[in-house]
């Protein structure tokens, strides 16, 4: 938002310090791949929409996370999809071929080279994908809710924060709204 309109006052407001609620419970995975490519009847097209949201959406973070200096242990580590009983061999078989029918790159891992890749041989076979980053949870919300100009952080409580909490006017929408 303070990218966008950069005159803007914003305020993040959580219940926690930004991050170690709702913002920071992603677990530190972001994905390019989604997990259920194959889903049963694969879509390609739908599959290279979502695949494209979720790369411009890591590239963002990216950004912020160069621009700003945002240590919060960035890893571009990839995925293992890994099976080990016979059943979810042919599973894995599908994803493989979902993966192929929508143009992503993947490589199949087996045996000994998955072993050795993963640290256990609990595992028969794995399909990588390159693209998926491990982070810090709320390592990218926390610090980027202090990096931009114009974003104030008021945690629930704080005080002389100036904030009163009004009823929701939408009955659909839980919780509370800000009143000036």
């Amino acid at each position: 938002m303070a990218e966008i309109r950069p005159q803007a006052r914003i305020a993040l407001i959580d219940a926690l310090e930004i991050g170690q609620g709702t913002s920071g419970r992603n677990a530190g995975f972001l994905i390019d791949v989604p997990h259920n490519v194959d889903g049963g009847q694969p879509d390609a097209e739908y599959e290279r929409q979502l695949f494209a949201l979720n790369n411009l959406a890591i590239g963002q973070l990216r950004s912020l996370k160069e621009r700003y200096r945002i240590d919060c242990g960035w890893h571009d580590a990839g995925k293992y999809m890994s099976a080990h009983e016979e059943g979810n061999l042919a599973r894995l078989e599908c994803f493989a071929d979902a993966l192929k029918a929508a143009g992503f790159e993947y490589e199949v891992v087996e045996g000994q080279a998955l072993s050795r890749r993963l640290g256990t041989s609990y595992y028969k076979a794995a399909v990588y994908t390159p693209g998926n980053v491990l982070v810090k949870p709320g390592g990218p919300g926390s610090r980027s809710g202090r990096c931009a100009t114009g974003i104030r952080h008021a945690v629930h409580g704080e005080p002389g924060s100036g904030l009163r909490l009004r009823a929701s006017p939408y009955p659909e929408v839980p919780g509370r709204h800000l009143a000036r």
